[in-house]
């Protein structure tokens, strides 16, 4: 039953989609689907549709959820159903993973530096920020130490790139140097390739593989971190730890790859104590001795690091216009 619209749903989705990974997540979660619909799809329902996302929403999580309504609405496009039948997808929930500490990922860098695999991969997650699929894709040809970039294709944002760090630039010199196994032919232009050995030895790595998700958990081991530790928990960890350093939250977006600010927020886990450092470290700032310009400066470092909006902004550079004109205004009544 149904076999042959799926096999035209899979032939459709290799035409629209150019991700492997898109595509047999969307075939799985559609074969699920005509499974539990248990009945031609020519007799598919608005009242189907209701009864099934009730049915998920008991039995799955929330975020699990967004990749199973997606896929459904992608095989109701391809049906001609979309319009009318369309499922509204859940908001993503988010989950709140408790990031590692400064110590724990100092500890995990350290632990990383006797390997130079293990070290880059470390450095690819903390510095890059990058996911596994990310990392198990990059290209020599798309490393432009000149520039500092490491140019991303086809990743969940779209082309993109990074700025690389001088620790991460020696990082991957050291590794091409010392440690890079010989590659097979087709496999000349990627970074990361599986060592003699093993099996597939002379591949590029492969994200299904789940060999960085393996080197992060044995890096972790070696450091010694007392709980569950996974490229998704290194990259989090690396977000928090740059806004404790006070690091401009437009910067760390840039970094992240985020499109929107509002995502790179949620990694902001400021506490009592860093609001009262921060007090502390205003109260040291007599704004009464600074010149016009320094405090139209200052008042500029507070605005694009978000500790005011736009209209406060715009207030305090009026204030200090008023207060420049008075006070030349003086120079010229005494002159």
């Amino acid at each position: 039953m149904n076999e042959r619209i799926l096999k035209e749903f899979k032939e459709y989705l290799c035409r629209e989609y150019r991700k492997y990974g898109t595509i047999c997540s969307y075939y799985i979660r559609l074969r699920k689907f005509l499974k539990w619909l248990d009945k031609p799809v020519e007799d598919l329902t608005k009242d189907d549709l209701l009864r099934w996302r009730s049915y998920i929403n008991q039995k799955f999580a929330q975020n699990g959820n967004i990749s199973r309504v997606v896929a459904v609405n992608v095989f109701l496009r391809f049906i001609g159903k979309h319009e009318e039948w369309k499922i509204p997808v859940p908001p993503p929930k988010r989950t709140n993973k408790t990031p590692l500490n400064r110590e724990q990922l100092d500890k995990f860098l350290e632990a990383s530096e006797d390997d130079y695999l293990h070290h880059l991969i470390a450095l690819l997650e903390i510095d890059g920020l990058l996911r596994p699929s990310e990392i198990t894709e990059i290209k020599i040809s798309n490393i432009d130490f000149d520039t500092q970039r490491l140019f991303l294709e086809d990743t969940k944002t779209g082309d993109n790139y990074i700025i690389i760090s001088p620790r991460l630039q020696q990082a991957i010199e050291s590794y091409f140097k010392f440690q890079r196994p010989e590659p097979l032919e087709k496999y000349k232009d990627y970074l990361l390739i599986i060592p003699s050995g093993r099996k597939l030895a002379g591949h590029k790595f492969s994200v299904k593989a789940g060999i960085i998700r393996d080197i992060t958990k044995r890096i972790a081991i070696k450091a010694d971190i007392k709980r569950k530790v996974t490229p998704y928990v290194i990259k989090p960890s690396s977000i928090t730890r740059k806004f404790e350093e006070r690091a401009n939250p437009r910067v760390i977006q840039r970094m992240a790859r985020h499109k929107n600010i509002k995502t790179t927020l949620i990694y902001d886990l400021t506490d009592e104590n860093s609001v009262r450092e921060y007090f502390q470290q205003q109260t040291k700032i007599d704004t009464n001795n600074l010149s016009p310009k320094d405090k139209a400066r200052l008042w500029l470092d507070k605005f694009i690091s978000g500790e005011i909006d736009s209209e406060s902004f715009k207030k305090g550079i009026d204030t200090i216009k008023e207060i420049q004109e008075k006070q030349t205004n003086d120079i010229d009544y005494i002159q």
